[in-house]
């Protein structure tokens, strides 16, 4: 029997030929169907350089990747309790319910290697400095960061200074640090605070509207690593685990950016959340308000089940003006829950912030190891806020939300496969003169043909209809639908060390068209000090309402999804060179030259260098 395993993983591994481009394909789908920070992606490369081991991981653990969902866990883990220990990560091919797109994600993030925690009880020293020029840039200064970590098995420490162009050397500091003892882990300075599925409260993960994982396992509380300045907690926090419980408290004090106004005598507080001091405005509303917050959770897990309880209360020194609310305080609380039950996953929460509730239910059902299907559902009253909220919703902001989410991805063959998922949503009127409520539905589906081992293509079709409300100059309101189609196709090919990737996509938007192509070469030779991207990209758009966004090759730590618009052509390269064991350089040159009828070519030159010095 045993021999037969062996011979079955034999074959197994010389089916699978993966080079360099597996980590690149991961971090890719991650830009794509994720939305991310940098500290985020910072963390998913750090376990890139210490991957989860297979044989002493947990199922939370294996849920830190967003590809991964519960069920994928649950089939890990079990394989491990009734097979034994993996010899390889190639085994995991031998999981029925694991999809091979999941196995070709998760290879570059785990190990079988014992001495994968070994080397964790070392200190790990790293250094960050980046630097960002555009011509464009107020002043034509510099925007730069500085970063300094320390890791080790049981503690975290570090520290950054980070400024836009055109603001103070000293406009930003964020210092850190975390050590865990005896089951139980403290926080100082910076963190990052978690809550369920994100109704409440979520500064960690923020996963986009996709058909790939709905569920959210991220962290309640982890260092705050970013140069984001705003939706992060600053002060104390701590967390002991007992048997299956876990307590989480923490404690936050600190100013916030906020501009003062008046009304009937009264002050109110409009919250900057940008992060820019340039303007005057922007100077003297820096660190205006102080923003009080503290909280408790307590959790319950199993292997198949958890459930936890918690309370988050805000506290603000003026009243802050939310849409035509204003709010002083905040008091919310709120309840979630997770059952993996064989192949399906079901969760949710429930949350109430001043006594307007909101909830989110759904569940992931595997059917069969070809065919999965998903359902969310959404309600949140037209009158709950909470600021740090970041929930699976339509708009940006939590609030005034009922939505029916369904999905499903079915892999058709060994080479082709197909995602479709339609979300139907609406919301209550904004004003007491319209009765009618605004609905919205969006349609999408994507087909993917993978030819050979290295060579893929995708077709992507999306439609989104939504109602809208606009005053017609006699103080009522009318309706009218907005419609957006999209269509995308990318292949993507390899030749030896030379990787290819194209794109086509076009836009509608109403009367109003958007076309974007790209064509990009990367040269990554095995085992080679350096490796360079190079991309030429040509847009067409009506206006900027059909404007094309497209993920672009960027520098390590970091990502740009810009809005291309008007008509132009833009030129991208990418540079690695690692400079010795201890020190690589990363490099960034983008040109981009537009124009439109209404304005003259406009030429922007943009400049990123990171240098990473790791011990």
């Amino acid at each position: 029997m045993e021999m037969i395993r062996i011979f079955t993983l034999l074959l197994l591994i010389h089916s699978i030929s993966y080079s360099q481009e597996i980590e690149d394909q991961a971090i890719l789908f991650i830009h794509e169907n994720v939305s991310l920070e940098e500290d985020q992606l910072e963390d998913l490369y750090r376990i890139l350089e210490n991957p989860i081991n297979l044989n002493t991981c947990t199922k939370y653990d294996l849920l830190q990747l967003p590809f991964v969902n519960s069920i994928d866990a649950k089939a890990i883990i079990s394989y491990r309790k009734n097979k034994g220990m993996f010899s390889s990560v190639y085994e995991l091919q031998s999981i029925q319910l694991l999809k091979r797109k999941t196995i070709e994600l998760l290879l570059p993030f785990v190990s079988t290697d014992f001495k994968t925690n070994e080397r964790a009880k070392n200190y790990n020293h790293r250094l960050l400095a980046f630097f960002q020029k555009n011509k464009n840039y107020h002043q034509g200064q510099f925007k730069h960061y500085l970063k300094y970590s320390l890791d080790s098995k049981r503690a975290t420490a570090g520290i950054l200074n980070e400024h836009d162009a055109g603001e103070s050397i000293s406009d930003f500091y964020s210092a850190y640090a975390s050590y865990e003892f005896k089951n139980s882990k403290v926080w100082l300075g910076d963190y990052d605070l978690s809550l369920g599925q994100g109704l409440l409260v979520q500064q960690g993960f923020g996963f986009g509207k996709s058909a790939f994982n709905l569920f959210k396992a991220t962290p309640t509380i982890k260092v705050h690593r970013s140069t984001r300045e705003y939706h992060f907690n600053r002060g104390v926090a701590f967390s002991k685990k007992w048997k299956k419980f876990k307590f989480d408290f923490w404690y936050s004090n600190k100013k916030v950016d906020g501009s003062l106004s008046q009304i009937n005598g009264d002050q109110y507080v409009r919250l900057q959340t940008t992060g820019y001091h340039l303007t005057e405005s922007q100077k003297q509303s820096k660190n205006n308000i102080s923003h009080f917050s503290k909280g408790a959770k307590l959790h319950y897990q199993n292997t198949n089940f958890h459930a936890s309880l918690y309370s988050n209360y805000n506290n603000w020194q003026f009243p802050i003006i939310i849409n035509t609310d204003t709010i002083l305080n905040q008091l919310g609380v709120g309840l979630d829950y997770s059952l993996t039950y064989k192949n399906a996953h079901f969760f949710g929460e429930f949350a109430t912030v001043n006594g307007k509730g909101a909830y989110l239910n759904g569940c992931n059902i595997h059917l069969s190891p070809r065919f999965t299907y998903s359902l969310l559902l959404r309600n949140i009253s037209p009158d709950y806020h909470s600021l740090q909220a970041n929930a699976f919703v339509e708009n940006s902001n939590v609030n005034n939300e009922l939505g029916v989410f369904s999905s499903f991805s079915i892999k058709l063959n060994s080479k082709w496969s197909l995602t479709y998922f339609l979300d139907n949503f609406k919301s209550k009127p904004v004003t007491e003169l319209s009765e009618q409520a605004l609905i919205g539905k969006e349609h999408f589906i994507e087909l993917k043909h993978k030819w050979s081992k290295k060579n893929r293509m995708d077709l992507r079709w999306q439609y989104k209809s939504e109602q809208n409300l606009s005053n017609n100059g006699f103080g009522l309101d009318q309706s009218y639908f907005n419609k957006q189609i999209q269509w995308r196709w990318q292949a993507s090919y390899s030749l030896n060390d030379f990787h290819f990737k194209s794109r086509v996509q076009y836009n509608l938007v109403d009367s109003f068209s958007g076309q974007l192509f790209f064509q990009e070469l990367a040269y990554k030779p095995l085992n080679s000090k350096w490796t360079c991207k190079l991309r030429y990209v040509f847009y067409d758009t009506d206006s900027y309402a059909s404007r094309v966004y497209s993920y672009e090759p960027d520098v390590l730590y970091a990502f740009t999804i810009p809005a291309y618009y008007d008509k132009g052509q833009a030129i991208i390269f990418t540079f690695k060179y690692k400079l010795s064991r201890k020190l690589t350089s990363y490099f960034k040159i983008k040109s981009d030259h537009s124009s439109s009828i209404f304005s003259e070519t406009d030429s922007k030159i943009e400049f990123k260098c990171l240098l990473k010095w790791q011990l």
